[in-house]
């Protein structure tokens, strides 16, 4: 597993099968704080889908969050 930072999301996405063919794991932090960026818990809260859904969609496999159950709310309705 690796905590990724990264400048634009697409980044990510865009080398996804990369990561996932050498089995790496991918980590982001959505905490409320300076070094999460825009992705954070309260933007999380607000609009989990442009925030939770869009790392998930992009390859992110582990958010720490200091809002697990909306976020285990958010993957449960995603199924």
């Amino acid at each position: 597993m690796s905590e990724i930072r990264f400048d634009a999301l697409e980044t990510i996405a865009d080398n996804r099968a990369r990561f996932e063919a050498t089995g790496m794991a991918l980590w982001k932090n959505t905490l409320d704080q300076a070094n999460s960026g825009s992705w954070t818990d309260k933007a999380a809260l607000a609009d989990p889908d442009s925030i939770w859904g869009r790392l998930i969609h992009a390859g992110i496999s582990a958010i720490q969050t200091d809002q697990p159950e909306a976020l285990k709310a958010y993957l449960q309705g995603r199924q």
